[in-house]
């Protein structure tokens, strides 16, 4: 049971609301509280990405976790379209379909990263950047000399925008 804010009144709560989910748009109760909860729960968990519809949510841990790598992002690249969207919420899943649109629709894409001071945004570019440079240079290796220029040029622009986010 939940109470209603300011009214006082005992409301019955969704059962999807107590137990962490990894999208919120699943959750039986769209409230403030059931959002928190289920970012608390989830955080605890280290589980600190969460998604609510196409948004991804990065909570930061303020410590290291192994959560990055070249697992995770093989596991992404090797994903068909419907298992990219399936899997769970992280950086490298997010980076990896804006890669894939980028291919596919031949149009630019992009990422929004935003949040307070300390909030690890940094970090999630960083991750993002990683992932799509190794898709870059995975592509010059392997394709016709058009898809390698394209691929090095991509490759080129991201690493130009490294001084950037560190200044």
């Amino acid at each position: 049971f939940k109470v209603e804010a300011g009214s006082g009144n005992v409301m019955p709560l969704h059962p999807s609301s107590l137990t962490a989910c990894e999208d919120m748009v699943s959750l039986g109760d769209m409230n403030n509280a059931a959002l928190l909860h289920n970012l608390r729960v989830r955080y605890a968990r280290d589980d600190i990405y969460t998604r609510a519809g196409s948004i991804l949510i990065s909570v930061n841990p303020f410590k290291t976790l192994s959560i990055y790598g070249p697992e995770r992002m093989a596991e992404a690249k090797n994903a068909d379209a419907k298992t990219l969207q399936e899997l769970a919420p992280h950086v490298d899943a997010l980076a990896e379909a804006a890669f894939r649109g980028m291919l596919n629709e031949q149009k630019q894409q992009a990422l929004l990263i935003s949040g307070e001071s300390g909030a690890g945004k940094t970090e999630a570019v960083k991750a993002c950047l990683r992932c799509i440079v190794s898709r870059s240079s995975d592509a010059a290796r392997g394709g016709a000399s058009e898809a390698v220029a394209r691929a090095k040029y991509v490759e080129d622009c991201i690493m130009q925008a490294n001084p950037l986010l560190e200044a």
